[in-house]
């Protein structure tokens, strides 16, 4: 699918998925017509390999439907963005793996939760997995989940694996109730001691044997970062929009003035908007360099790998700091129920303390490397 058409089915999407959002929230789930609707205009595919009936398009597609997804629905881009990005992560299993998901239904969508929270054991064949991971977004929709867990290796030490999972293998616990992300359905999944063969196993470094296209060769842990951040931009992006329409038309209750003709609203404005577009230059251009080096088929130096992390926290920081200025500026009926500016500085909130969006562990890596302080190479 090309880019053009991508990005014309997901405004279309976008728009249902705007009427629904006030529903999905009530739901605490994304509605199973918007799930529904993303299949049918094949944006849940863009990244698999075309083998399986994928587009194996560049990642960066996919962080730009994320976007303009989560500009109408905070919930509807996040569970988009994370279960869309499993399918590049899957292309990096063995072969085997693959067909077991897609060869019989090639739109068989996969959830998770990366974080090493499972107990690992070897067994013959494969694995032993146990565990319960919570915040496994749209877990409701899936037909198979990627769960982290920790495997011991011979000398004592610890690996961070991840496994896939059937759906019969997994029971999910509903303890979403939260502040923001509501429609997400970031429920707990739960297992308990199940048998997970070899080839499902996937050490989530970066390139895969098994896929050759570049796409599949860009580094793991940078792209599967911005899968958390894409959507929290496109959040207040969506917000910044509403809050230019709510302005335009506002005046102040007691002095009857028009908010539109205030400068410090549109110092706001243009603060909030310089914000949003450095963040989103700063990822399209991570993702050009990441692509630039992946299409001359060598795999990206560490200080890229960490260039593009440093970035990356740092634009869902100039996001938050965006949508502060947007919020504290919308006037006292931004707090009803009814207004998307709330729900969506909600879900940009919520987002922001997403492990991956944390900036500090990163933005202290890029600082010791710059001051020529040895690093484990494989953090990034």
């Amino acid at each position: 699918m090309e880019r053009e058409e991508a990005l014309r089915r997901a405004r279309d999407c976008a728009e249902a998925a705007r009427e629904r959002a006030g529903s999905a929230e009530l739901l605490r789930r994304i509605p199973d017509e918007t799930i529904d609707d993303l299949r049918k205009a094949g944006l849940f595919q863009l990244l698999q390999p075309r083998r399986y009936g994928g587009s194996e398009a560049d990642p960066y597609l996919g962080m730009e439907i994320a976007m303009e997804l989560a500009s109408a629905c905070g919930s509807t881009g996040w569970v988009y963005s994370i279960v869309g990005i499993h399918s590049w992560h899957l292309a990096h299993f063995a072969r085997r793996a693959q067909d077991e998901v897609w060869g019989d239904e090639p739109t068989a969508l996969i959830g998770s939760q990366y974080n090493p929270r499972g107990v690992v054991t070897e067994a013959e064949g494969g694995y032993r997995l146990s565990g319960t991971w919570p915040f496994s977004s749209g877990c409701d929709h899936v037909a198979w989940a990627l769960l982290g867990g920790r495997l011991v290796q011979s000398d004592g030490s610890f690996k961070h694996i991840c496994c896939l999972v059937p759906r019969s293998d997994f029971k999910i616990d509903d303890t979403w109730h939260v502040m923001g992300l509501k429609a997400t359905g970031s429920k707990d999944v739960i297992v308990e001691d199940i048998f997970v063969p070899a080839h499902r196993l996937h050490d989530m470094s970066s390139g895969s044997t098994s896929n050759p296209c570049w796409t599949y060769q860009l580094p793991f842990l940078p792209v599967f970062t911005y899968s958390i951040t894409a959507p929290l931009i496109g959040m207040v992006r969506g917000a910044y929009a509403e809050y230019l329409s709510q302005t335009s038309r506002r005046f102040r209750s007691v002095s009857g003035s028009k908010v539109a003709d205030e400068q410090f609203s549109q110092i706001r404005i243009a603060s909030a908007e310089v914000s949003l577009a450095t963040a989103e230059l700063l990822m399209r251009t991570d993702f050009e360099d990441m692509a630039a080096v992946a299409r001359r088929g060598e795999a990206s130096p560490f200080s890229l790998r960490l260039r593009v992390r440093r970035n990356q926290v740092h634009s869902a920081r100039l996001s938050i700091d965006a949508i502060n200025l947007v919020y504290a500026n919308a006037g006292g009926s931004v707090i009803y129920d009814h207004n998307p500016i709330q729900r969506l500085w909600r879900d940009a909130h919520a987002a922001q303390v997403h492990t991956a969006n944390t900036a500090e562990p990163i933005l202290a890596l890029f600082g010791k490397n710059e001051l020529g302080i040895q690093l484990d190479e494989s953090v990034v």
